[in-house]
């Protein structure tokens, strides 16, 4: 649905945590799933139609038991822009 509603050349950032076994988060944060592998969201991107450009991995600053890490991906529609709209285009570091 969120890849719907992109205009072209529009991005989506999806924020979410890595495959975990952290199996007491289902029940104290209502955690549905424990984390997504990097492949499977790409192939989720890819079946919208978005063209995924940009994958981070965000790990703990400490290395303590239960701490997670944080993976962002990031994909952009490949329609192209109609020549009357401004170019948004923001480097990697803007993003993140």
């Amino acid at each position: 649905e969120a890849a719907r509603l992109l205009r072209p050349g529009g991005r989506l950032v999806v924020v979410d945590f890595a495959p975990h076994d952290l199996e007491f988060l289902r029940e104290a944060h209502a955690h549905r799933r424990l984390g997504f592998p990097q492949d499977a969201v790409w192939g989720w991107m890819a079946q919208a139609g978005l063209a995924p450009d940009l994958f981070r991995a965000l790990p703990p600053e400490t290395a303590t038991e239960g701490a997670l890490t944080v993976s962002i991906w990031r994909a952009r529609d490949p329609r192209p822009v109609p020549a009357s709209a401004p170019a948004a285009e923001k480097t990697d570091r803007e993003v993140a």
